[in-house]
């Protein structure tokens, strides 16, 4: 794959309104994540080499971390909204497990496939900036690669 610029990128969740298509989220300006972390576990012991100056580690469990999307909120949208269970806080508020992915920009459609909860919305108003808001997509264990 070559050199892709992000302008294009959507992410999208299951539509619970027709039940087979994506409801891609308005307005989005910046997508942040997933995030793949690994947690490590402190396994240094008296024995340790190195002479105490370096603690050894391990990996253990794996997090696909948050999505954040920062975007032009607009009260008339219905993927912000409160009222649809498209809408990003009515998710929030009823703690809705959703069917989500990335979309990337590229000729072959390539997807990031997830589940997740929307675990955070926050609305901007600045006085001489548009009203921005900031969504947090908790990832519920991992992400795959899709086609």
């Amino acid at each position: 794959m070559g050199k892709t610029a992000g302008t294009g990128t959507l992410f999208q969740i299951l539509s619970t309104s027709t039940g087979t298509g994506w409801a891609t989220i308005a307005n989005v300006r910046n997508i942040d994540g997933p995030e793949l972390q690994s947690e490590m576990i402190d396994v240094t012991t008296h024995a340790s080499t190195g002479g105490f100056v370096y603690r050894e580690q391990i990996p253990s469990f794996l997090s696909g971390g948050n999505v954040t999307l920062d975007q032009i909120f607009d009260t008339g949208q219905t993927t912000h909204g409160t009222t649809t269970a498209d809408g990003l806080v009515y998710n929030c508020e009823n703690r809705q497990r959703r069917n989500c992915r990335l979309k990337f920009p590229t000729t072959a459609n390539r997807y990031w496939k997830l589940f997740g909860y929307v675990s955070g919305f926050s609305p901007t108003a600045p006085l001489d900036e548009a009203l921005t808001a900031s969504a947090t997509v908790s990832v519920d264990g991992g992400f795959t690669w899709s086609s």
